[in-house]
């Protein structure tokens, strides 16, 4: 019998509601779980550091931010992670195709640890930090600000919308330069992303093309002057298509430092984890996880 942590997050939205259910559920498809139900996600690394020798891999309930709180353990136990989408968006979790039912996220983690399905994918890493799917400056930080607990459980994946509207009415350009290593930007922008997964926001997208073990990370740059000319914007930013539109700048690249005007905070993986100045570059093939056997690999 495989054995595994299991780590969710109790006080995401519906955290508590589905964590014994997938105790239960993993038990039945042959599992055998440590189950950490009274944790906060700041100890998830360590967590997974204690139980390193006892465990064949990881389970992770939650969204982005729950996965991210889990990268550093991760990556120095080099562990493999299944996840189940328990978060609001589940953004990495749409990018990878993963199931978002519970019972089928159950059955597609132990059917790919059966089968080995096994797919390595890049991590970002800023200011001494991981990063899963994005990281971004400006606007994004002013919604994550406005996404509070209360608005999340009580409108789900609509809180997003919730935030934004709530952030575009006071939204204001700032000043910031952009090193690529082989070319310089200057930009007043309102948002800078940098993704190194495609989705992120409950349904917007970094770059249509972008994968996560493509070695990259994908940036863009919305030069507008207030939150309310992104409306026009918004077919394009949902779909990362970025030709032929002269306020978003779109880039490939493996590195880049961004300097502000001022310190901006940097929002990654939906929370509020540093500042500029900021550097950022991809980590490739870093960790592996659990693919199920319906879904086709990054880049296959």
């Amino acid at each position: 019998m495989p054995k595994a942590l299991l780590l969710a997050n109790g006080r995401s939205r519906r955290g508590r509601q589905l964590r014994s259910q997938a105790t239960e559920q993993l038990h039945a498809l042959g599992i055998d779980l440590i189950v950490e139900s009274h944790l906060t996600v700041g100890h998830f690394s360590d967590c997974i550091r204690y139980y390193r020798d006892r465990l064949d891999f990881v389970v992770v309930g939650g969204g982005d931010g729950t996965i991210n709180a889990t990268l550093s353990g991760l990556v120095e136990t080099q562990l493999p992670f299944g996840v189940l989408p328990l978060g609001t968006a589940n953004d990495f979790a749409r990018t990878l195709d993963l199931p978002l039912s519970l019972e089928a996220a159950c059955g597609a983690i132990a059917a790919a640890w059966k089968q080995q399905r096994l797919q390595a994918i890049d991590l970002g890493w800023v200011n001494d930090r991981y990063f899963l799917n994005v990281a971004s400056i400006g606007l994004s930080s002013r919604i994550t600000q406005n996404l509070t607990g209360d608005i999340k459980r009580k409108w789900g994946v609509f809180a997003y919308a919730i935030a934004a509207a709530q952030a575009m009415g006071n939204a204001s350009p700032f000043r910031a330069e952009i090193d690529l290593g082989d070319r310089q930007i200057e930009t007043k922008a309102l948002q800078i992303a940098i993704g190194n997964g495609r989705h992120y926001g409950g349904g917007l997208t970094v770059h249509r093309e972008a994968e996560l073990d493509d070695g990259l990370l994908h940036l863009y740059i919305l030069e507008v002057e207030s939150g309310w000319q992104i409306l026009p914007l918004l077919p394009a930013l949902r779909q990362g298509h970025y030709l032929d539109l002269d306020r978003i700048r779109a880039f490939e690249t493996r590195s880049a430092t961004i300097r502000t005007d001022k310190p901006y905070k940097v929002n990654t993986d939906g929370e509020l984890m540093t500042h500029t100045p900021a550097t950022f570059r991809v980590v490739p093939e870093i960790l592996n996880i659990l693919i199920p056997p319906s879904s086709s690999p990054p880049n296959q």
